[in-house]
C-alpha cells in the first residue's frame, strides 16, 4: 500500500471510532427515554434492560400492568433522607408498553 492510502484509511478508522464513541455515549445517556420502551412487549424490555425492580400484574397473573426501573438511587446516611428516581412503564392488555413516566419518591428518616 502506498502512504497516501494508509493515511486515508487511518483517518477513516479514527472518524468511525469517534462516531461510534459519540453514539455510544448518547445511547447510554438516553437509555431511559420514552421511545426506548413504547411499542415493545414486556419480554423485549426485560430482555434488554433486565428484570423490573418493581412490577404489578393482573389479579389473574396473565400479564404485567406496569413495571418500574430505578434510574437513580440517592442515599444520604447522615440525615436519613433517601429518594429514588423511577421510570414507570405501563402495559396494555396485550402486554405492549403504551406509556412511560418518570417520578421521584422521597423517604425521610
Amino acid at each position: 500500500m502506498n502512504e497516501t492510502l494508509k493515511k486515508h484509511l487511518c483517518t477513516l478508522l479514527i472518524v468511525v471510532l469517534i462516531g461510534l464513541a459519540i453514539f455510544g455515549i448518547y445511547k447510554f445517556n438516553h437509555r431511559w427515554d420514552e421511545e426506548n420502551f413504547i411499542g415493545l412487549s414486556y419480554q423485549e424490555i426485560t430482555r434488554r434492560y433486565g428484570r423490573f425492580d418493581k412490577y404489578r400484574t393482573q389479579e389473574s397473573g396473565e400479564h404485567v400492568l406496569w413495571g418500574t426501573y430505578i434510574t437513580k438511587a440517592h442515599r444520604a446516611p447522615w440525615f436519613g433522607i433517601n429518594y429514588d428516581e423511577y421510570v414507570i412503564i405501563h402495559f396494555d392488555e396485550n402486554g405492549i408498553a403504551y406509556k412511560c413516566e418518570y417520578t421521584n419518591t422521597g423517604v425521610g428518616g
